[in-house]
């Protein structure tokens, strides 16, 4: 039922699984429309996924510029 795939989702969110949890609110959210927590959690989650995407893309763009400029000195 939801209040399961709500208890897990948080279960994976805790254990830093944004890609499981947000599978198991959008489930909560797919049988119980009006679980308000659910959609509160599932905005957590993609905060925090958007956060390790633009985090990861910085962190790529920071080692190229670095490599670009051990190659020209």
């Amino acid at each position: 039922d939801a209040e399961n795939y709500f208890d897990r989702g948080n279960i994976f969110n805790i254990l830093y699984n944004y890609k499981d949890a947000l599978k198991d609110f959008n489930k909560t959210i797919e049988l119980k429309p009006d679980y308000t927590e659910a959609y509160f959690n599932r905005a957590f989650v993609k905060d925090e996924l958007c956060d390790i995407i633009l985090t990861s893309h910085k962190e790529r763009e920071e080692t190229y510029e670095k490599q670009k400029n051990i190659m020209y000195v």
